[in-house]
């Protein structure tokens, strides 16, 4: 997968995550160096038992949803306390960094080196 498809892919998922979808993850082969890599995004943090060290987790921070308390989401896990891991950043609700990166090119050319 190039470069630019990694971009617009992880975009892509991103908007998906706004628009409600818990979480999105795909997976590709480094472009210059060989490594399998996911790219994980989702609306609350990951699972460190879940993830390795070439797991990019962009978190969306979308305003809460108030649940029943008979719903599924009521019965899991609180997802809120998992610790920060490695190559995991928040994103506001509008899928925009508002520290470490100006956007998901820069930050994807940091973390991948492309």
């Amino acid at each position: 997968m190039e470069a630019t498809e990694i971009i617009k892919k992880t975009q892509e998922n991103i908007e998906a995550v706004i628009a409600g979808v818990a979480s999105r993850y795909f997976s590709f082969t480094h472009p210059e160096t060989g490594e399998d890599w996911t790219i994980r995004i989702s609306n609350h943090n990951a699972n460190p038992q879940r993830v390795n060290e070439n797991t990019i987790s962009f978190v969306v921070f979308v305003p809460e949803i108030e649940n029943d308390e008979d719903s599924y989401e009521a019965m899991t896990i609180n997802k809120k306390n998992f610790r920060s891991i490695d190559n995991q950043f928040a994103l506001n609700e509008c899928g925009e960094f508002e520290e470490e990166f100006v956007n998901i090119t820069e930050c994807l050319e940091y973390v991948l080196n492309l």
